[in-house]
């Protein structure tokens, strides 16, 4: 008797039935890690101030007048071009941020100036998370590939799981027989349902981080607005005056908090700090404020006020690490990182229970074909 072929939607469902299971064992212990790194990381500061006493709590009062001593020692400090960044105190870090060249962070007390602590590129728990997370130890190719994988993962169960039409009360309803394959499959199948959408929304701003001037490029042609012309060159002056230069930054875009300082890389290169402005969700703001070393005024860009292609496209990276300004959402997040744990325990156990009793498998391999 001749064999029907099967119809091509059950074979596609059984291509992608083994392909999700082949990219979930081999490619979910990745997956698992990547995700509680990232819950690591939404309460990455909280979780140093509580290493780290030293480095806790609100400022000190008093220091932004001690703003510029602190700013000149630490650039006297170091040799030119080694600071590439600082960031300035806020609770929950009270203190300066610096970011070296060498990949070294410095933290500096906010009146004196003095190094509080230092952390090295893989020294803690939390910089190993950092790494890892972003760059998976092994550069942008390892996280782009990974990315791919992780979104064939989400799209591929979600296809196993959508119940025919009619039949999503059974999908959703917990199994009558209380047998270890029939819970254990609930408990896989719904996990992934339910996640699937907060994952997958996760793993898109992930993407969009490191694709970063495509998805400004999309976002822009969508929305609208255009990204800031800034000024790469100012006057060259010998030394930065700081008490004109932080009198010109307290009177530009006044409303704003700064964030962040880049010394100039060279000679002629401006002053560059970053603002967040009242109407910007992102924590580190995007406003731009550019000074000779004078304090003479080069460029101020105002992100608040920008296209919303723009503003969207600022939003990715506060979505992505949970930094809204909302507690609820920072929780979200954290929890969402912690999903593909019970994932990939779920569906090792039912691979494991799938798989035929190695006597079998030997003697079927010994069988005339």
């Amino acid at each position: 008797m001749a064999i029907r072929p099967q119809p091509l939607a059950a074979r596609i469902r059984a291509v992608n039935v083994l392909l999700h299971r082949w990219l979930g064992l081999t490619a979910g212990v990745l997956f698992v890690l990547l995700g509680l790194s990232g819950s690591l990381l939404v309460f990455g500061p909280e979780f140093l101030a509580l290493q780290h006493r030293a480095v806790a709590g609100p400022p000190p009062e008093g220091w932004e007048s001690n703003r510029a001593a602190v700013l000149a020692r630490t650039l006297d400090e170091h040799p030119p071009g080694q600071v590439e960044l600082v960031r300035f105190p806020r609770e929950p870090l009270g203190v300066y941020e610096i970011y070296l060249a060498d990949e070294l962070q410095e933290y500096r007390h906010a009146l004196s100036g003095e190094v509080l602590h230092e952390r090295e590129r893989l020294g803690d728990l939390l910089m190993v998370a950092r790494e890892f997370h972003t760059h998976l130890l092994t550069g942008e190719t390892g996280e782009l590939v990974l990315g791919w994988l992780g979104l064939v993962l989400l799209v591929s169960g979600l296809w196993i799981w959508w119940p025919p039409k009619g039949a999503w009360g059974a999908a959703l309803r917990y199994p009558v027989v209380r047998l270890p394959g029939p819970l254990l499959y609930w408990w896989h199948s719904t996990t992934g349902a339910v996640s699937f959408l907060l994952l997958g929304f996760l793993s898109l701003t992930g993407a969009a981080i490191v694709f970063y001037a495509v998805s400004q490029s999309l976002l822009t042609g969508l929305l609208g607005g255009q990204p800031p012309v800034l000024p790469t060159r100012v006057a060259t002056h010998a030394e930065i005056e700081w008490p004109a230069v932080l009198q010109r930054l307290d009177h530009t875009l006044p409303e704003g908090r700064t964030v962040f300082f880049y010394p100039p890389a060279e000679p002629g290169t401006p002053l560059v700090f970053r603002k967040q402005l009242p109407g910007e969700l992102h924590p580190n703001g995007r406003s731009h404020v550019l000074l000779d070393a004078r304090g003479e005024l080069a460029a101020a860009y105002d992100a608040s006020a920008a296209g919303w292609g723009i503003r969207a496209t600022d939003s990715i990276y506060p979505l992505h690490a949970g930094r809204v300004g909302a507690s609820w959402w920072q929780w979200v997040v954290a929890i969402a990182g912690v999903l593909p744990l019970p994932l990939f325990i779920t569906g090792f156990i039912l691979w494991r229970r799938a798989r035929p009793p190695a006597r079998n498998r030997s003697a079927s391999s010994r069988s005339p074909a």
